[in-house]
């Protein structure tokens, strides 16, 4: 349910729309296209993945029908995924990831390779939602489909979107765009050897009032957001670099395959910060890039001083103190909250020494 916006109120019976559509970067295509999707009474759950290479826009909805809605048996549901119903062709593409990470193959420098990838990603989404509609048929379950790049990094940003206006959403998808032009100009040059392997993918989300959530309002639902994430396949790519040299890729090729890897998530998340000062990053995927210490050409996540800038300092004022009275042995922390609210480290925390094995992870 993390790819669904929870209404409190009750859903009538579902209907999926799947369409493939063509994409043209200007302004005036986006306010067409959508301005029927921002509304609170649009689709409960909404999808789109977005092919540079066909300059297409795989859009999927699951829409409210009105008719009552019948009971969904959820136990059923999970004992079919456990191997009854799958994509069948779908852990393939693990497997190959991890035999290309073995072999020491980047196959993104490749036509071929990177425009079918691209394509697969953006049609087994399709595909899960036509035999989700045959089956289940239920928006809730619709994520429950295997998927298509398990072993995987992914960046996130939560963009603002001010309905009507879809300035923010243009301006999101085109610094992706504008990224993944600079990486095929270098590739033609013979000057790069990355480039993303997995569609550009988006969906809507309203702010929360939970006490960690990036997207915070005190009224629940008050603020649309765009979510523009770009996911690449993570043979031979790392966003630690101690975890690279464990691994034996952090020379010649591999270390530049990396850097520049490292680098196209940079700009990124810098472009789709740059939008509006109300954008945040999703806390489950990579964010808080910047130039490592052992290595400024290669950009590492998570750097302590800018995951520490994601909440406001009234937010964190407020969960410290929060955590403070309901958790106060630190049973909970650990060293990303920490460093998210900027709290002082181990080993002392609320004036109490905390167990240190849980910091070192």
């Amino acid at each position: 349910i993390t790819h669904v916006t929870m209404k409190l109120r009750n859903i009538t019976e579902l209907k999926v729309e799947a369409r493939e559509d063509d994409l043209v970067m200007t302004e005036e295509y986006f306010a067409e296209y959508f301005k029927d999707k921002m509304s609170w009474d649009g689709p409960l759950f909404q999808q789109l993945f977005f092919d540079f290479h066909q300059m297409k826009i795989y859009y999927g909805a699951w829409k409210e029908t009105g008719v009552r809605r019948t009971p969904k048996d959820y136990p059923g549901f999970i004992c079919s995924r456990a191997g009854e119903r799958g994509l069948g062709g779908a852990a393939v593409v693990p497997v190959l990831d991890e035999f290309l990470d073995y072999m020491d193959l980047n196959y993104r420098k490749w036509d071929i390779a990177a425009r079918g990838l691209v394509k697969i990603s953006c049609e087994l989404p399709k595909l899960a939602w036509r035999l989700n509609e045959k089956a289940e048929n239920d928006a809730y379950w619709v994520s429950s489909i295997p998927v298509s790049m398990p072993a995987s990094h992914w960046i996130v940003q939560m963009v603002p979107v001010d309905a009507p206006s879809t300035t923010n959403i243009f301006k999101a998808v085109k610094v992706a765009y504008d990224r993944f032009l600079l990486a095929e100009q270098h590739i033609k040059k013979g000057q790069g050897i990355y480039r993303p392997d997995v569609a550009l993918e988006a969906r809507f989300v309203w702010s929360s009032d939970s006490y960690f959530a990036p997207i915070f309002s005190e009224k629940r639902h008050s603020q649309l957001y765009f979510a523009v994430e770009q996911p690449t396949m993570s043979s031979n790519l790392y966003v630690s670099h101690q975890h690279m040299v464990d691994s034996d890729d952090h020379e010649d090729g591999d270390l530049q395959l990396n850097r520049e890897f490292t680098r196209y998530f940079a700009d990124l998340e810098r472009g789709w910060m740059g939008i509006d000062p109300r954008s945040k990053p999703h806390l489950a995927k990579c964010f808080g890039l910047a130039p490592s210490a052992r290595d400024p050409e290669f950009y590492e996540a998570f750097n302590p001083q800018l995951v520490g800038q994601v909440l406001s300092p009234d937010r964190k004022a407020k969960i410290a103190a929060k955590l403070k009275e309901k958790d106060p042995n630190g049973v909970f922390m650990n060293k990303f909250v920490t460093t998210l609210l900027e709290l002082p480290p181990y080993p002392k925390l609320f004036g109490k020494a905390l167990d240190q094995k849980r910091f070192q992870t």
